[in-house]
């Protein structure tokens, strides 16, 4: 509830904090509507007859081959194609990897700083232990919220990753089924 009330007050930290969070959930939210669109698994795919889905990026690599009629162009093609399908998929999560490795030392920058001012406070008026203990804790939630972002940010990163490159195993098998038949 603290944050919330910093954000509010527009403390810069907390507010770059929160906006990095948001990013981090609609990048999230989008990738994962986008994997859930065009899901599917290789094994259906190897049969003759693959249903077609034009979201898939199985069925679009065959209908990508089908079309090319010598070998070296297929191949040639087909890496192309690869190359396009794993890059929709990666798209965003750099920056995932970014707001995961900025965030907690962001956090980190806020808390030194609140700490300065808290005993700038301090050293030019006649504060109490309450008042100091209140700015420190104050200090530190800038930390707390810079590594939930941060978490947040690098465990999603590793989810989606990983994601990207099973599919993209998993069209490189489908190319040498596709090659040898």
């Amino acid at each position: 509830m603290m944050i919330i009330t910093h954000i509010l007050a527009g403390e810069p930290i907390h507010v770059v904090l929160f906006l990095a969070y948001s990013v981090t959930v609609v990048i999230v939210i989008e990738r994962l509507w986008h994997a859930i669109r065009s899901r599917g698994s290789l094994s259906p795919y190897l049969s003759p007859a693959y249903p077609t889905q034009p979201n898939n990026p199985y069925y679009r690599l065959t209908t990508a081959l089908s079309e090319q009629s010598t070998e070296p162009a297929r191949s040639e093609w087909a890496r192309f194609h690869i190359a396009t399908i794993v890059g929709e998929y990666d798209r965003g999560l750099w920056i995932l990897s970014s707001i995961g490795t900025l965030a907690p030392m962001l956090g980190l920058l806020g808390t030194v700083t609140g700490l300065m001012t808290c005993f700038h406070d301090l050293q030019s008026t006649q504060l109490g232990m309450t008042a100091l203990s209140t700015g420190i804790w104050e200090a530190m939630s800038t930390t707390v919220f810079g590594l939930i972002v941060g978490i947040i940010a690098i465990f999603m990163h590793r989810v989606l990753d990983r994601r990207v490159h099973h599919i993209a195993t998993q069209l490189d098998v489908l190319l040498s089924y596709l090659n040898a038949t």
